[in-house]
């Protein structure tokens, strides 16, 4: 899909799925990695906010290293800060292989409050068995792990209240 059909296709399921609606919000998210944010936005009329996935997989797959939370969020940031428009992190997670899982939403955390202040929501990427991306079955869980229960709970509090 070239980026006039994309943009033709946003505008029919925009109004054919919020005909008569009163409480639908778009959010536009595209795929990191294709960094062709201008070319495919569909328009601030089409788009209340904007997101993107941050999904550090750290070394599980030959393509894949230990990335921290700004190496991925931080390249996109500036990009889809220029929409004006609230940013949510549409699929938030970190695999524990190659790195210090804890320290890595710490750390996100911390540069959320400080340095990405167009942040208004995250959603946490929470499967047990992705097998999505590589041939074995991922676990991106943060439930079973008490340490990385009580970080999240301390940033998105501290998050909060740097919001309000």
């Amino acid at each position: 899909m070239n980026s006039g059909e994309a943009s033709v296709f946003g505008q029919v399921a925009h109004d054919r799925l919020s005909a008569g609606a009163q409480n639908v919000v778009w959010v536009w998210s595209p795929h990191p990695a294709y960094r062709q944010f201008m070319e495919y936005y569909p328009g601030d009329d089409l788009v209340d906010w904007v997101g993107v996935g941050t999904l550090n997989y750290g070394t599980v797959a030959t393509w894949s290293q230990w990335w921290s939370f700004k190496e991925i969020f931080g390249n996109y940031y500036n990009e889809l800060a220029a929409f004006n428009k609230p940013i949510v992190i549409s699929e938030l997670g970190c695999l524990s292989v190659g790195g210090d899982r804890v320290s890595w939403f710490a750390d996100a955390f911390q540069l959320l409050e400080k340095e990405y202040s167009m942040v208004r929501g995250l959603i946490f990427f929470n499967n047990s068995n992705d097998n999505t991306t590589t041939n074995k079955s991922l676990d991106w869980q943060i439930q079973n792990d008490s340490t990385l229960v009580k970080t999240i709970s301390k940033g998105l509090v501290s998050l909060t209240k740097t919001v309000n």
